[in-house]
Formats: C-alpha cells, structure tokens, sequence
C-alpha cells in the first residue's frame, strides 16, 4: 500500500510498502488496511501510526488535516506534522509560550479558536514524548 503524507511545508513520509495504519479522524480512530474501501475524511489533532513491512512503525503527530484512500494509495494533507522521533521539547515549550502569551491579548474569535488548536496540538505532541 502506497502511503504519502504531506504537511503545509514539506513532505513528511512516502511508503510503497505499508502495511496499514492507524489514523484520527474526527470521528475517532480508523484502521486502513490494504484493500480498503474509498474513503475521505477529516483527520483530528493524534497520533497517526503507519505500520511498514520491514523498520516497524513509523508514529506521526499530526494537527489535522484531510485523508483520501483509493485503491491501496493513502494521500494524507496535514495542516502540520511531526515524525515522534523528531518532536523536540524546546520547540514546544516556546510554541505553547507564544500562543499563551497572545491569547492574553484581546483577539478576534476566529484567532483564539486557532490559538487553542495550536496549544492542543503542543500539548499532544508534549504527551507523545512522554510515552
């Protein structure tokens, strides 16, 4: 199964050989196993775990996004995504930092809904560390 996972800014994984995976949708947790039926869907701010044949599974912190899956090719859109092995604790403590900070400020509605989007992001991204 073909697996290609793109944020807004880069290319994060490509593999022909998957096996399967696990995704968060907005309506919870989906398995995607070769054969699977056409599917599109919302992808929610967890965990997203791609299980390949031969280096094991490859766990992606992802913020949402889109998934599309059409005859064994799985094209995932994230809005923002980080291999597990590369989250860095520094980074989000200074992200979380920042979107405090300004949502102390007086902001339109429809930036504090971002704003918090972006601390639960950093908030999983911390817990996934943790684990």
């Amino acid at each position: 199964m073909l697996v290609n996972i793109l944020s807004s800014s880069k290319q994060v994984l490509k593999i022909d050989d998957a096996k399967g995976l696990v995704v968060p949708t907005s309506s919870g947790q989906i398995g995607i196993y070769p054969g699977h039926a056409g599917l599109v869907s919302t992808l929610d701010i967890g965990e997203l775990v791609v299980k390949t044949k031969e280096n094991g599974d490859k766990k992606i912190a992802v913020s949402g996004g889109f998934i599309s899956v059409k005859n064994d090719k799985v094209e995932i859109l994230c809005d923002d995504a980080v291999m597990g092995d590369e989250i860095v604790l520094a980074e989000i403590e200074k992200a979380e930092k920042k979107a405090s900070e300004k949502m102390a400020s007086k902001l339109p509605e429809k930036e504090l809904i971002e704003l918090e989007k972006q601390l639960k992001y950093e908030k999983f991204k911390r817990k996934l560390l943790e684990v």
